[in-house]
């Protein structure tokens, strides 16, 4: 009897386990996006700087060259363009999935570069 509440537990251990690790898999997999052809993303950031050695414009060439490299999508048009004094627009194609864009957003947000921050400002999708 007590044996089998041994091998019973140790199961139940077992199984827990595999579904917690797999639960965190799930959670933290990057995942194919399904990009449709024709569509574009347009995306307008603020650029911070503190202490930068460079201009705005070369922080934000920066942050945006960092940050593209997560998703598979190409900067198209005028390429990254000057809104403002420290306002840029990038727009790319295809257009970002679920998955890219929480990626490509979240560099952005983040302090990727020393001494240069990203607010994006506006997201949006046009066919």
């Amino acid at each position: 009897m007590r044996l089998a509440r041994s091998v019973l537990l140790l199961t139940f251990l077992a199984v827990g386990a595999f579904a917690v690790v797999d639960a965190l898999a799930d959670a933290t997999q990057t995942r194919p996006d399904h990009q449709a052809a024709g569509t574009r993303t347009e995306i307008v950031i603020e650029v911070e700087t503190r202490r930068y050695r460079q201009d705005v414009t070369t922080a934000a060439e920066a942050l945006w060259a960092t940050c593209s490299a997560t998703v598979s999508s190409h900067l198209v048009g005028p390429g990254l363009e000057r809104l403002g004094d420290d306002t840029f627009r990038a727009v790319v194609a295809p257009g970002l999935g679920e998955h890219a864009r929480k990626r490509v957003l979240g560099c952005l947000k983040d302090l990727t570069l020393d001494r240069v921050r990203g607010h994006v400002v506006a997201v949006g999708d046009s066919p």
